[in-house]
């Protein structure tokens, strides 16, 4: 297992830095484009994480690296769980990335004010943030790109990246159409009444962020779980 993720960072470490970098830029213009330091968090830690995750799924079957994998001393379970866990690094790689773009954001607003540049835009950023609901922003990015890599490594474990891709966008416009089907529908008001319901309680942003992440973990688990058995039957 250890041999995977070392093997994943080392294809990654390029690419991680990469998407940091402009992750970290976008972030910052986007805090101020769009006036709120929440929406960073999720938006940047999908982007870095999903991209990284990509590119090695994809690099696996461009430089033929699995099927050289497999005759090494290495098992398919621990193939399984060193992509989850090197992934897994990814993406809390992407929530530090986020985290660091709206503190900077923050910082520059607070240097703006101080300059004398006080708009309403730079003033909500200057003024700081709640913990609460900004940890519950990240857990929602957490979750977004938890659920994306619990869907596809099981399939590209199964039948490979090329494979995989083509049953992904099918995947998402199910969710799409099941989303809006949701929106347009008397589930939709709960949804509203069960938000206005945690921002209500001080504690309830917090709450369920905790309730989110430890969501993700256990999804995360058992697509993990799911991936080694189909990677076991599957034929090189």
């Amino acid at each position: 297992m250890k041999a995977m993720i070392l093997s994943d960072l080392i294809i990654m470490r390029k690419y991680l830095a990469q998407q940091s970098v402009i992750g970290l830029a976008l972030g910052i213009l986007l805090a101020f484009v769009m006036e709120n330091p929440y929406v960073v968090s999720p938006l940047i830690s999908v982007t870095v994480s999903g991209n990284c995750a990509f590119t090695v799924l994809a690099l696996d079957e461009r430089n033929g690296w699995e099927r050289y994998r497999l005759a090494l001393p290495i098992s398919r379970a621990n193939v399984v769980s060193g992509r989850y866990a090197s992934l897994a690094i990814a993406v809390a790689a992407g929530l530090v990335v986020g985290l660091v773009a709206s503190l900077a954001a923050m910082a520059l607003a607070s240097a703006f004010m101080a300059m004398g540049y006080d708009v309403d835009g730079v003033r909500a950023l200057g003024e700081g943030i709640d913990p609460g609901t900004y940890t519950l922003s990240a857990s929602m990015g957490l979750l977004f790109i938890t659920v994306a890599l619990a869907v596809t490594l099981p399939l590209a474990m199964r039948s490979g990246m090329t494979k995989a891709v083509r049953f992904i966008p099918m995947i998402i416009v199910l969710v799409v159409i099941l989303v809006s089907a949701a929106i347009g529908s008397n589930e939709a008001r709960f949804v509203a009444e069960f938000l206005d319901g945690i921002f209500a309680d001080p504690n309830g942003p917090a709450m369920l962020a905790v309730a989110s992440l430890v969501g993700s973990i256990a999804l995360y688990a058992a697509s993990a779980a799911i991936a080694a058995k189909l990677y076991e039957a599957r034929e090189m």
